[in-house]
């Protein structure tokens, strides 16, 4: 499917002033990714193709959590955030390292501290957000610690170094001039998924 993509590849046997030189689904990609998002293609036989594009928050303001992951500042949008535990709370919630209760069902638990940096978060000032995405997904992840709700103004990642963070489209610069990566919860789920296979590749 990935064919449709190409400059130039078309369908027709007509080329017109207007259609059949191949230049749509090529341009759209280009523009899509150009700004920092991504265009996504499934297809059923016999029922039809779905296209979606999935866009980055440019700039714009959003209300935010802001956090911190081994010293390293993230961000959440608020709309994301289902609930926030503390240390004190959520204990009675964790079924396993990997496993947490929320509403009387298990959601997979992922602790940002390994999945980013190989180094669990400690137990200190640690709390566990439970989070939406796309799709009805819902994960709960452990983070060290949360700085403040704010309202950020939000950038696409547009610097070579940053654009290798798999989990992020966007980033926003705090008033102390750190910059905060803008989580994505679906791409954070992904991650923690190829994680395990990879963990289970190894112990095979």
């Amino acid at each position: 499917m990935e064919l449709l993509f190409i400059p130039g590849f078309s369908t027709t046997d007509n080329v017109t002033e207007f259609s059949g030189r191949g230049v749509g689904l090529d341009a759209v990609k280009v523009a899509v990714e150009k700004v920092g998002g991504r265009v996504e293609l499934s297809s059923v036989l016999g029922q039809g193709s779905r296209f979606r594009l999935v866009l980055p928050l440019t700039i714009s303001t959003i209300d935010c959590l802001l956090f911190e992951v081994k010293d390293f500042s993230f961000t959440l949008p608020m709309r994301n955030i289902q609930a926030v535990y503390d240390l004190e709370q959520y204990q009675d919630h964790l079924v396993s390292n990997n496993q947490f209760v929320y509403r009387e069902k298990l959601v997979k638990l992922i602790d940002l501290g390994q999945l980013l940096f190989s180094n669990p978060v400690s137990d200190q000032d640690s709390h566990i957000l439970v989070l939406e995405g796309e799709d009805d997904l819902e994960i709960a992840i452990l983070i060290s610690k949360i700085i403040s709700k704010d309202n950020l103004l939000l950038r696409p990642i547009d610097h070579p170094l940053l654009k290798n963070i798999k989990i992020s489209s966007s980033v926003s610069i705090l008033k102390n001039g750190r910059i905060a990566s803008v989580l994505d919860v679906n791409a954070i789920a992904l991650l923690a998924k190829q994680k395990d296979l990879e963990v289970s590749d190894e112990n095979l």
